[in-house]
């Protein structure tokens, strides 16, 4: 709660609100010993979940502090220090000063009556494709699996969008299998619907084809199972 304290490793965190809460956990805003500002990512499942679910969030949180804190990158949100006590976990983040890639494109569609001009919604393409292409490259291979505008940050300061939440990120060996349901509606390729197919980084290919296909329209792509063939478009 605010004015609670976390003791952590590398600093001690005071929180300050708490920014949003979720059926797995919900995110704090903190303030470090020096001032400056941290997200605190909290596990606090809901008590309706079964304990198979239980642990499988648990996996998935560990898996995302995981990653985050192994592999660095301006492209994606900075992980300070992964925090375990007993069944409790905390993972300490980076305040990206700035608003998501939903909130900036609503904006922009509420204050001018039209989607992005092509040159922005190429420079967002391209450096959604670095960060792509750096997950894709590291040792293990991550497939991201959930791209979409809520889970990309623009950083108002570095003028750059950041990759968010990889609550469903997956090693490539892990993630061969597709799991039903995993995904949003519209910007998930067919394997995340259960077509039996292997998931692999053209599946992030697609979702960033997605992505660029609503900036460029105007609205999200058409909610199916079958593959939207985007050269059309």
């Amino acid at each position: 709660r605010p004015g609670e304290i976390l003791e952590g490793r590398l600093d001690t965190y005071t929180i300050t609100a708490t920014l949003n809460r979720g059926a797995y956990g919900c995110a704090h805003l903190a303030r470090a010993t020096d001032g400056s500002w941290r997200v605190i990512k909290q596990f606090e499942p809901s008590e309706e979940l079964s304990d198979a679910d239980w642990r499988y969030q648990r996996v998935c949180f560990e898996r995302e502090s995981d990653i985050l804190m192994r592999f660095p990158s301006p492209l994606i949100v900075f992980a300070h220090e992964f925090l375990r006590s007993d069944d409790e976990m905390f993972l300490v983040m980076e305040h990206v000063q700035g608003q998501t890639l939903r909130a900036v494109f609503d904006h922009h569609r509420l204050a001018t009556g039209r989607p992005f001009a092509w040159p922005t919604a190429v420079g967002i393409a391209r450096q959604l494709c670095q960060a792509l292409s750096f997950l894709h490259h590291l040792p293990g291979q991550i497939i991201y699996r959930d791209l979409k505008p809520t889970n990309i940050m623009w950083d108002a300061v570095a003028r750059r969008i950041k990759l968010i939440d990889f609550g469903t990120a997956r090693f490539n060996a892990e993630a061969q299998r597709a799991t039903q349901g995993l995904g949003t509606a519209g910007y998930a390729p067919p394997e995340l619907y259960g077509q039996g197919l292997d998931l692999s980084p053209a599946t992030d290919v697609y979702t960033c084809g997605a992505v660029i296909y609503e900036l460029l329209c105007g609205s999200p792509p058409p909610d199916r199972t079958t593959p939207l063939d985007f050269r059309g478009q």
